[in-house]
């Protein structure tokens, strides 16, 4: 028996460990805007509210907190409507959400969206802004930072965080205080963060740590500069010291006084006027749709990835030349570090006329470090600038191959049009634009370039390359020279 379509094989899903709950008859809908796209069962009343909530925090984080961020990325959120629902998706038996990054997207899952759980919300969003604003936290610091957050209070104009959170409190009144040299080394493998009775004081320390340093007068005006330190790779202990001047023992000392009397301690900002939602979108999701979204939500974690394959392998057996179907099972096999068989997915993917540019970038990428001929490679390049013209990592790469082919024009015009020089570029594109101006005949914009890639130099090796294009530069000049000058006699 052959099916041809995703409704043909819709029966599948039952024989696969999906939940049940995505074969059943409850209509799900899609709100989105051009920042957040919301996917839930629940009503649209309540979808609003919680999106309502999403976008007011996202004029926050822009605007007025310490994370100073630009949310380029857009985040897909899923709203379930109750724990067993949530149940195939969950990640941690005590938790009310969890966010998750891949490849191809940033994602938050929730049990639901109960006004009483709009912290997790919140919690879970403040994971997406953190991950956005590209800092490299600590375990303890990046689940202090989402409590913090979680309490974020938004009317229409003004925004306040550090209220109580009660769970945390009667934690902190019930257990004592660890040391915080074990708190600070907390990672996502240590029993405190798996084994519920460790995890709860683990957050709550954790929270209770992270409001002091961002909202005591003794810390606050230091912490940006102290999450700065600690991203760079500063261990938090070192951080301390350096910003605050202050021991483990000096600030653990501080904490043990100052978390009985945190309620003390709110900030509070203004915010302009609250936007409407009028670019807000609301459209029902079809069966089909609905377990595709699904399945890249499980699709996004390892421990649940493999329910996605196999889900995805059935419908495959169904539709053998759908590339949507091609792709996912492409990044899947990513996410579980299956490299090869990525690259086949994605192969097909196109083969069959895929048209996100996302996906075949990387289809591209890897067919260059897997040694494809050049002239395939270069064609995968030019299809992502045909679908995304803007794609600037696609134009780079591309200008790289051409330049190596000794097509100077086309690099040279491909760089040019670069909307963004990334910082790790800056090296190469100097230097590819300073041959391309010595081919071109301009001996003086060649040393011009080539002056810049010495000073944008980021490592031993790009310095190295960068002195000794000067130097032939330099060589190139007085052999120019030389060539003009008359001969004496």
């Amino acid at each position: 028996m052959r099916w041809n379509t995703l409704g043909d094989i819709f029966y599948v899903l039952f024989t696969a460990a999906l939940s049940q709950e995505i074969c059943q008859a409850q209509q799900w809908i899609n709100l989105h805007s051009s920042q957040i796209e919301l996917l839930t069962s629940n009503s649209e009343g309540d979808g609003q509210a919680v999106f309502q909530l999403l976008e007011d925090a996202r004029e926050f984080f822009e605007s007025e907190s310490a994370l100073s961020v630009t949310l380029k990325q857009p985040v897909r959120v899923f709203a379930f409507r109750s724990k067993d629902e949530y149940a195939p998706y969950r990640l941690n038996s005590s938790a009310f959400g969890h966010f998750l990054h891949s490849p191809n997207c940033d994602y938050i899952a929730l049990q639901d969206i109960k006004p009483e759980h709009y912290e997790a919300a919140l919690h879970e969003y403040t994971h997406y802004v953190v991950k956005q604003a590209g800092l490299q936290l600590p375990t303890w610091l990046s689940e202090g930072l989402a409590d913090l957050y979680s309490s974020l209070e938004l009317n229409e104009q003004q925004a306040i965080i550090g209220h109580l959170l009660p769970g945390r409190i009667a934690v902190l009144k019930t257990n004592s205080l660890m040391d915080l040299k074990t708190l600070l080394a907390v990672t996502l493998n240590s029993p405190y963060y798996s084994e519920s009775g460790k995890l709860s004081a683990f957050y709550a320390q954790s929270w209770a740590l992270t409001h002091m340093l961002s909202l005591d007068p003794q810390y606050s005006a230091q912490f940006s500069r102290f999450l700065q330190a600690v991203s760079s790779g500063v261990p938090s202990s070192d951080a301390l010291l350096q910003v605050y001047g202050k021991s483990l023992e000096q600030v653990e000392a501080d904490l043990k006084h100052y978390w009985p009397h945190m309620a003390a301690n709110t900030a509070s900002f203004h915010l302009p006027p609250r936007k409407s939602l009028t670019q807000l979108q609301i459209k029902p999701l079809s069966d089909e749709e609905k377990i595709l979204a699904l399945v890249d939500l499980l699709a996004a974690h390892p421990a649940t990835a493999p329910e996605a394959l196999r889900t995805l392998t059935e419908l495959a057996k169904g539709s053998p030349n759908n590339p949507l179907i091609e792709e996912k099972l492409g990044y899947v096999a990513w996410n579980m570090s299956r490299v090869d068989d990525a690259r086949s997915y994605f192969a097909r993917a196109v083969e069959h006329g895929s048209h996100h540019p996302d996906m075949i970038y990387r289809y591209a990428v890897m067919q260059k470090q897997a040694g494809a001929p050049e002239e395939e490679v270069i064609s995968l390049f030019e299809r992502v600038l045909e679908l995304s013209p803007d794609f600037d990592d696609a134009r780079f790469q591309l200008a790289l191959l051409q330049f190596n082919r000794q097509k100077f024009s086309t690099a040279a015009q491909l760089l040019s049009k670069l909307k963004i020089i990334k910082v790790e570029w800056t090296c190469t594109y100097y230097s590819i634009m300073a041959y391309c101006s010595l081919e071109s005949g301009d001996m003086e914009e060649a040393k011009a370039f080539s002056e810049k890639a010495r000073l944008s130099a980021q490592t031993a090796s790009e310095q190295l390359q960068a002195d000794r294009l000067l130097l032939y530069m330099n060589a190139q000049k007085l052999s120019t020279l030389a060539s003009v000058r008359p001969r004496s006699e």
